[in-house]
């Protein structure tokens, strides 16, 4: 009877190794598992001058195609640190350039730009560049160029159309001139369009304005709230080619 115990006790205590042995396996998948999602979110890309080398990132092919860095830019407008990049998704390929300018008071980097459902910015530190690919959310400041288009979440926005005009005085004088911008949107089986422009008055700083009819300077905001369903788009910049946007979701 004592020896039945004693196999019944073994056997309790190889059925709780087995337990705990089982546990931890699982805890270390699902680490695993976070993990791995965590990198997916976002890719950092060391970069040398000149040529970099492609990289793969999930259906992303990222072409870091030339680094250039000037020690002094030659005007306080031009870029201290250019590079310039070609994504290709789908047989879609998108190039653009991202700049980083070093002004005299303090550095500025330019807003990452957005293909798709990504965005595409640089980290500079005092002794390394680096190409950021993270995923497009709600919250964060991004430019779009003309005939690209930004997704997040279910939310697409394309930039379609920008046109300019300008004016002059009876004098023959530059007077003002206004652009006129279309961007569509789209959630699902919905979609829309929303027009705004801007004005710049001679005398006056550049202003963005509700719609492309413009009105008076009086009227003018720096900066416009766009709303639709329950998205609030807010456009933070707008020149020809390309605009400066933020979006939330009021819900």
């Amino acid at each position: 009877m004592y020896i039945i115990v004693v196999q019944q006790s073994l056997k309790s205590k190889l059925a709780m190794k087995k337990l705990i042995i089982t546990l931890s396996v699982l805890v270390l998948i699902a680490e695993y598992s976070c993990s791995q999602n965590n990198i997916n979110k976002s890719i950092m890309i060391p970069l040398k001058t000149g040529k970099n080398a492609s990289v793969q990132f999930e259906t992303l092919l990222i072409e870091p195609i030339n680094l250039f860095v000037q020690s002094k830019p030659w005007n306080d407008s031009a870029p201290h640190i250019q590079l310039e990049l070609n994504v290709t998704e789908n047989n879609q390929t998108y190039s653009t350039f991202l700049w980083y300018y070093e002004a005299a008071d303090e550095p500025k980097i330019d807003y990452p730009k957005a293909f798709e459902n990504y965005l595409f910015g640089l980290e500079i530190s005092t002794d390394s560049i680096s190409l950021i690919v993270e995923k497009l959310d709600f919250g964060k400041e991004f430019f779009i160029e003309l005939n690209q288009k930004a997704v997040i979440g279910n939310l697409s926005i394309s930039f379609e159309e920008s046109s300019s005009e300008w004016s002059e005085d009876p004098f023959g004088n530059y007077s003002e001139s206004r652009e006129h911008f279309k961007i569509s949107l789209s959630d699902d089986n919905e979609q829309t369009e929303l027009r705004f422009g801007t004005l710049y008055a001679s005398g006056h700083e550049k202003k963005l304005l509700l719609d492309s009819r413009l009105g008076g300077i009086e009227d003018s905001e720096d900066e416009l709230l766009l709303e639709w369903k329950d998205y609030q788009i807010f456009v933070l910049g707008a020149s020809e080619k390309i605009m400066k946007l933020k979006v939330t979701k009021i819900r």
